[in-house]
């Protein structure tokens, strides 16, 4: 994890921090400018985290310290009640900072358990989970989904999604390598020549995706 605030940087890494590995998945601030972030390291069964850093104190968890499920976790995000939300390959996790609610196809609306994204969407207080197969949307007491059925993305593949009100981006790995965005009305589809692991709505409306070789904003008129 590397840090610069407007003059220097400052790196952490497994040879002068806690973090018992250096392959960071996702990274999110919490309201109290608390860093949370994900590892994985798959060359080990056991090599996934979570790393929380307050400025001074680390705080490491994992399924043998904690009731993390799964070693094998990716995308991390924060909510408006400082809820931290973490995709594991086992479903979906709520940790409040005491308690630990898991969310899967078993006891929620969950489509598919191995979570790739989530994404808080601050305008409507949603939570937006990428499973591969669908796109599932959590209010906080009901379920709803995009996927083939309803809308024009793939069957599989799904990686990456933001959403703000009603604008929604879904990148994808493998299959069609396609690009899906709702702009409130209609769906665009943008072919992309590798896989995409990343999408984000900025403040201004523009739509963006990073992935191998590729970089790519859509204005709503022109890509770049």
């Amino acid at each position: 994890i590397s840090h610069y605030d407007g003059t220097s940087w400052t790196s952490y890494t497994s040879a002068n921090s806690p973090m018992p590995y250096d392959d960071m998945r996702g990274i999110v601030v919490d309201h109290n400018n608390v860093v949370w972030a994900t590892f994985l390291n798959v060359a080990v069964s056991n090599g996934g985290g979570i790393a929380k850093f307050d400025g001074t104190n680390w705080t490491i968890y994992t399924p043998a310290n904690s009731a993390l499920p799964s070693w094998n976790v990716d995308k991390i995000d924060v909510d408006a009640q400082n809820n931290i939300w973490i995709g594991t390959e086992l479903g979906l996790v709520k940790f409040d900072g005491i308690n630990w609610t898991l969310y899967n196809s078993q006891n929620s609306g969950l489509m598919n358990n191995n979570v790739t994204d989530v994404e808080y969407d601050a305008s409507t207080g949603k939570i937006y989970v990428a499973t591969g197969i669908s796109i599932d949307i959590f209010d906080g007491t009901t379920w709803s989904h995009i996927n083939h059925t309803n809308s024009p993305v793939s069957t599989t593949g799904l990686y990456a999604v933001d959403a703000r009100g009603d604008s929604i981006i879904v990148s994808t790995v493998g299959g069609s390598y396609l690009t899906y965005i709702y702009n409130g009305s209609s769906w665009v589809s943008h072919p992309e020549k590798d896989h995409t692991y990343d999408a984000r709505i900025d403040n201004d409306g523009n739509f963006w995706i990073c992935g191998i070789g590729v970089l790519e904003k859509f204005d709503g008129t022109d890509w770049t």
